[in-house]
Parts: C-alpha cells; structure tokens; sequence
C-alpha cells in the first residue's frame, strides 16, 4: 500500500503541479528575461516569428502573454501562438494545451485543453504530452493499458519523468506485472543524469532483484550497466549544466538560424524550403523541416518562464 501511495504522489505531483501563471496572478510573476543582451536576442527572435520560424512564434508568444522581454501584449501573443500550431509545432500544441486548461491568455477550456493535448501526443508525439495524459489516466483510475502506451512512448523518447515514472510503477508491481530488471535498467539510466533519487531506487531495485533472482542473473544485470567512463562522465557533466535563460535566449537565436532559413538571396538551396511561407517576403525561407529539430531544445527556454513544465 505504501508503495502504491508512492507511486500516485509521484504521478500527482507531476500533473497537478502549479502549470501556468494565470492572467489574474501577474504580480506574482517574475521576469527571466531582464538582460539587455537578452532582450535584444529576444527581439531577433520576433524578427524569425515574422518570417515564419515556429520555434520563434512559440517563445514569442510566451514573452508577450508575460511581458517577458517583450512588451505584454495577449493579443499578439496568441496570433503567434497560433501560427506555430499551423506549422504544427508540438510545443506550440502544448503550452496551448496548458494555457486552455489554466486559463492563461484564453478563457478556461478544459475539453478544448484535453483536444489539443491529444492532438500534441497522437499527431505529433510529443512526450510531456503523451506523459501527462499517462498521468492522468493512471490518477483518475482509467485504462491502464492506454496510460502505458503513453507512458513507454514517452520513455523511448527519453522523458525522464517518464522513464522515473514508469520505473517506479514496474519496480512496486502497481497495477502492472512487476519487472525488476526493466525497472532497474531505467532507474540505472536516470542515474547517470543525477534524476532524483533514482541512484538510491536504482540499488533498492537491485537488492530485491537479489532477493529474487539467482546471483548470477543479478550479477548479469548490473554488468549491462557498465560503458566507457568517458561517456558516462560526459552524460552527467551535460546534464549537471545550469544555464541562465539569457544564455538560452543567446544559444535558442542561433539554433533557430542554424536551420538555414536565411538566404540573402531570397533563394533557397535546401531542399524542402518553402520561400516565404506565410510571408510575403522571400529574404527569409521557412524550412519545412524546422519541426523536425529536438522541440527539448525550445521547451527547457520556455519552461524557465514559469507557464509550465511537466518534467
């Protein structure tokens, strides 16, 4: 029982978690982006929302809804919000998704939130998206068979709240067949990234997995854990970096241009480019393969204003 109650704050924590600043609650809000370096990059980056980048719509929409290193303006925050979900960006999908649910920039819809949340994890398979709808599913007593589906697609495409999650359900047998092993190797993986307690998890997994299991299979799995030190070095150096919103800010413009959308041309050499898309202006070529980057990249920005982070 202890371990099921475990199992469901960890699930709780993570869905019902404060999410969004709401419209009414701006005096509590603190802005990030207070830099000038910051905010020069963050009108560079409304530049790229113009003509046409759906990773800069998204940022610059969370700017304008907070007046977060762009003057507050709701109205133009949605309009860009809304330009990046027609060039389906999962990101722009779920913070709508957050906003809709919280009531932040739109009126409180949660049926319209839960579409779009679909939508975000179906269509797009984007996994803070497919994580919380596992959530969900598991907190309101549904289908687990549909809360696992989302929550091992989410873990394949290395959620790690997913990946903690889903440990933690295989390891304490919660409404689904425990399995040890798989539980151990993903609290192993979590561990290398310093996530939470899962080092501690990890050795708790292993000393049932003694309880259970002759030593020679224990001993096989502990030695599936091992790899070059190098590379296990360089996992927990990367993942124990801290960098300032002004520094993401700085890194997200050039990221955002090293697609290739510029072309002082105004031609493009990069097969699938679109010149133009959605503008009338050719100086600037959209990449039809923009939404094929590592939308992580534009969720840690976003995430350090405080609209939302299930991680």
């Amino acid at each position: 029982m202890r371990s099921l109650l475990n199992c469901l704050f960890v699930v709780g924590a993570a869905v019902w978690a404060p999410l969004s600043v709401a419209q009414g609650e701006s005096s509590e809000y603190s802005p990030a982006c207070t830099s000038e370096a910051c905010q020069e990059k963050m009108s560079d980056l409304r530049y790229l929302a113009w003509h046409g980048s759906p990773e800069a719509q998204t940022i610059v929409a969370a700017a304008m809804v907070y007046g977060d290193g762009l003057d507050q303006n709701i109205r133009q925050g949605r309009m860009n919000l809304r330009k990046a979900m027609r060039n389906g960006h999962p990101v722009a999908w779920y913070t709508y998704a957050l906003w809709r649910e919280n009531g932040t920039a739109y009126e409180q819809d949660m049926e319209e939130a839960h579409e779009a949340l679909l939508y975000a994890a179906n269509e797009l398979n984007y996994p803070p998206a497919l994580y919380r709808l596992a959530a969900k599913e598991i907190l309101n007593d549904g289908d687990m068979n549909v809360a696992m589906t989302y929550l091992q697609k989410a873990a394949a495409r290395n959620h790690h709240s997913a990946q903690y999650l889903l440990a933690q359900l295989l390891a304490n047998g919660v409404r689904v067949e425990p399995n040890l092993e798989q539980a151990a190797v993903l609290f192993h993986n979590l561990s290398l990234r310093n996530y939470r307690d899962s080092e501690q998890l990890l050795e708790k997994t292993m000393t049932l997995l003694g309880e259970q299991q002759p030593a020679e299979r224990v001993a096989a799995v502990r030695e599936s854990f091992r790899q070059p030190d190098q590379e296990a070095m360089e996992v927990i150096q990367v993942s124990s970096q801290r960098v300032s919103f002004d520094e993401m800010t700085v890194n997200m413009v050039d990221y955002i241009e090293s697609f290739g959308l510029y072309d002082s041309n105004g031609m493009s050499n990069i097969a699938g480019q679109v010149c133009g898309k959605g503008t009338a202006m050719c100086g600037l070529v959209y990449s039809s393969r923009a939404n094929d980057a590592n939308p992580q990249k534009l969720f840690d920005l976003l995430s350090k204003i405080p609209y939302g982070n299930p991680m």
